[in-house]
């Protein structure tokens, strides 16, 4: 049985692909190793489409990286979660989003290129 919420975000998802919000980028989806660290991008659609990479660095360390509008792979904040257990942080500033981007579009190059040689 289908609820309410499940057709609300089945509509919301279908009026946004007709009205051109929805990029695909699924050529992304990817889970696996680029280099030492354990990588993982998803589009999530429904109520917030998002891609999402997240980054596990050999040290433990986690990032996040979200584009959250427009769906244009340009980062609107970072996640950054301490393998040692601190509180996470996320960030903004254009600053530590400039250098963030640098990583994000590496890796993203990373993933077509693994998956071209697979």
């Amino acid at each position: 049985m289908i609820d309410y919420k499940t057709i609300q975000n089945i509509v919301l998802a279908g009026t946004l692909a007709a009205s051109g919000c929805y990029v695909d980028h699924s050529h992304y989806s990817y889970t696996g190793k680029i280099g030492e660290d354990v990588v993982q991008f998803d589009e999530t659609w429904g109520l917030m489409n998002a891609n999402i990479l997240t980054v596990i660095k050999s040290d433990g360390n986690r990032i996040k990286y979200v584009d959250c509008l427009d769906e244009d792979l340009k980062l609107e904040v970072i996640e950054i979660i301490p393998y040692n257990g601190n509180e996470s942080k996320q960030e903004s500033q254009k600053e530590v989003l400039e250098q963030a981007q640098r990583e994000f579009d590496h890796y993203l190059e990373a993933i077509l290129q693994s998956k071209q040689s697979q």
